[in-house]
This record gives C-alpha cells, sequence and structure tokens, in this order.
C-alpha cells in the first residue's frame, strides 16, 4: 500500500525512514486510502411523473372529453382539431415544454367551445327553417 508524507504529502514506499522530498520523519506516516468524493444528488425531471416542476404549476387539463363530445355531436372539423391539440397536451407536459403544453390545452378547449356554439346555431338555424317552411305549407291549405 502507498505511503504519504504527513508533512509535505507526497508518496513513499513503505520501509522508508525519513521522507525523500523534504526530510520529515515518517514513524507516523500512515496509508492513506483516497477518500470518496460525495457524489450529486440524481436530478430527476419527472419525466414520467404527474407532479409539478418547480414554478411550473398544475398540469393543465387536455379538454380531451370536451373535445370528442363536440366533435361527435356539434361540429366535426373543429372538433377534430380539438382532439388533435388535446392529445399532445400530456406528452408535451411530460417532455418538459410547459408553454405549450398549457398553449395547446387552452386552444382546445376554445376550438371545442366554438364548434359547441356553431353547431348550437346550426341546430337553430335548422329549426327555423323548418318551422317556417312549414308554416309557409300549412298557409297554403
Amino acid at each position: 500500500m502507498i505511503s504519504y508524507c504527513p508533512k509535505c504529502g507526497k508518496p513513499v514506499s513503505e520501509g522508508n525512514a525519513f521522507c525523500p522530498n523534504c526530510g520529515a520523519p515518517l514513524q507516523a506516516a500512515q496509508p492513506v486510502q483516497p477518500t470518496p468524493q460525495p457524489q450529486p444528488a440524481p436530478q430527476y425531471n419527472n419525466r414520467f411523473m404527474n407532479q409539478p416542476q418547480e414554478n411550473q404549476g398544475p398540469k393543465p387539463d387536455n379538454h380531451l372529453v370536451l373535445s370528442i363530445i363536440t366533435a361527435i355531436m356539434c361540429c366535426m372539423p373543429l372538433g377534430i382539431w380539438a382532439i388533435v391539440l388535446a392529445s399532445k397536451v400530456d406528452g408535451l407536459w411530460n417532455s418538459g415544454q410547459y408553454a405549450q403544453a398549457r398553449e395547446n390545452a387552452d386552444k382546445a378547449k376554445r376550438i371545442s367551445i366554438i364548434g359547441m356554439v356553431l353547431g348550437g346555431l346550426y341546430v337553430v338555424g335548422l329549426l327555423i327553417y323548418y318551422i317556417v317552411i312549414l308554416g309557409v305549407s300549412l298557409a297554403d291549405f
């Protein structure tokens, strides 16, 4: 085992009574084993955990259910667009793209609401049209 001089710290071979570098007596020289360096704590990016990062707040709702309802019952093109945006929210959040995830969640909600309003206006327009046609056809009798 390698010994080190207690005065200058240079390596000294065993059996020497004095350090060949500085001349210090070596009877107190002890074999020195390298001390392990403390390892830094591992940094987790919470990629697969649903815990918020520092200053990122909670994960946004992806509004997927609202998007599906919009696609089925109200306005299919806008509903499909909203489904595509909503399905990207979780992946973006887990990959650390928090601003993009929030933006997609907000867009999915906004597009779903617009699709529901347009679908509702379409239904109301159809009802008015059928009432007018029914009224005109009954007026002829």
